[in-house]
């Protein structure tokens, strides 16, 4: 299991992980004009307070009784732009299934990597 380490935002009650790409996965690959892709890359597990209604989605899932709107994204820096990919979204009742949930997708990134 690949242990997340989650802590809060000071924003309500959302909370995250941040972690490193999976051994194996490609970064800094430099293409012969000079380009870089895939610098600074890590995974980002966040889990957002439904609660503010930041969005349509969010104010829908409030209202159907899920208290976070949990994304696994994957962040990186190409030569120009700054990317946030997203890998996986799913809501959570509460904080417990929250954590669960984004535990689940990080040992399916991660494997037995530790």
């Amino acid at each position: 299991m690949y242990e997340l380490d989650f802590y809060n935002t000071e924003y309500g009650e959302d909370f995250e992980a941040i972690t490193d790409w999976p051994k194996g996965w490609p970064h800094d690959l430099k293409s012969p004009d000079g380009y870089v892709d895939y610098s600074d890359g890590d995974v980002w597990f966040k889990a957002y307070d439904t609660s503010f209604k930041a969005n349509h989605e969010d104010a829908e899932l409030f209202e159907r009784g899920y208290q976070f709107n949990c994304i696994v994204r994957i962040r990186y820096y190409t030569t120009s732009l700054y990317c946030k990919d997203v890998l996986a979204k799913f809501p959570a009742k509460d904080r417990a299934e929250a954590e669960r949930l984004l535990q689940i997708a990080a040992d399916a990134l991660y494997g037995e990597e530790r």
